[in-house]
């Protein structure tokens, strides 16, 4: 039977973070920081970071990284900024600069799936922007290590229903200016759930180096105390 004590220490330390538990949510303060800066710059500046396909060909490469930065419109900004913010708060709760390796290798990895099927699976694709698909990757390892951390199922829930979502093609909201690649929502959530389940192996083989290189920070508080429930 789990310890009640060990949801609400967790609560506590999200709500009060240590100085080095601020280190990492800075990180990700500074993710959204240019996000916004790009955002709200000169719209020549968003046309030349965006994934413009002929651009791409003719040997600007770089778009394949900034088209994730870049959102044509207030609504596309705000519909992924304020989840990502709230979400990557949340699951920087603890774990120092170690857990920012781990956000950092999952938004990475993420936007190079995303890339790769962009380039490669939708060649009818000519202009992709936005961090909406690496942002549901970063949610999926968020949902479920709240699992992991309360014992509670209910954290469970988002796995199933975003999966019906994305399937269904619900959006919360509508604009004219762009159409939602549900695709990318796959990749990312598919993503996030690979890594999951890249650490669970690497839990089950005892590679526990390895582990922390990726930034798992559970690893040490795991081998020093077995009985407690923490946040991975």
């Amino acid at each position: 039977m789990k310890n009640p004590l060990n949801s609400v220490r967790w609560m506590h330390n999200f709500l009060f973070p240590t100085h080095r538990e601020v280190t990492t949510a800075w990180g990700c303060i500074a993710i959204l920081a240019m996000i916004s800066w790009i955002h709200f710059a000169p719209d020549s500046l968003r046309q030349n970071l965006q994934f413009d396909r002929r651009a791409v060909l003719d040997g600007e490469w770089y778009r394949l990284a900034t088209c994730h930065f870049v959102h044509l419109s207030f609504e596309h900004f705000a519909h992924v900024v304020w989840p990502f913010l709230v979400v990557g708060l949340v699951y920087e709760s603890g774990g120092g600069l170690a857990r920012m390796l781990r956000i950092v290798n999952v938004l990475a990895l993420s936007a190079l799936s995303i890339t790769a099927a962009l380039w490669w699976g939708h060649p009818e694709i000519g202009r992709y922007t936005g961090l909406s698909g690496p942002s549901y990757a970063l949610a999926a390892l968020v949902f479920f290590d709240w699992y992991r951390a309360t014992g509670r199922k209910i954290f469970l829930l988002f796995f199933p229903v975003y999966v019906g979502r994305i399937l269904a093609g619900h959006e919360w909201y509508h604009d004219a200016e762009f159409t939602t690649a549900w695709w990318a929502h796959g990749v990312g959530l598919a993503t996030g759930v690979a890594w999951l389940a890249l650490e669970a192996w690497l839990r089950h083989k005892g590679h526990w180096r390895l582990l922390h290189l990726l930034g798992d920070t559970t690893i040490v508080e795991k081998q020093t105390a077995p009985d407690q429930s923490t946040l991975s």
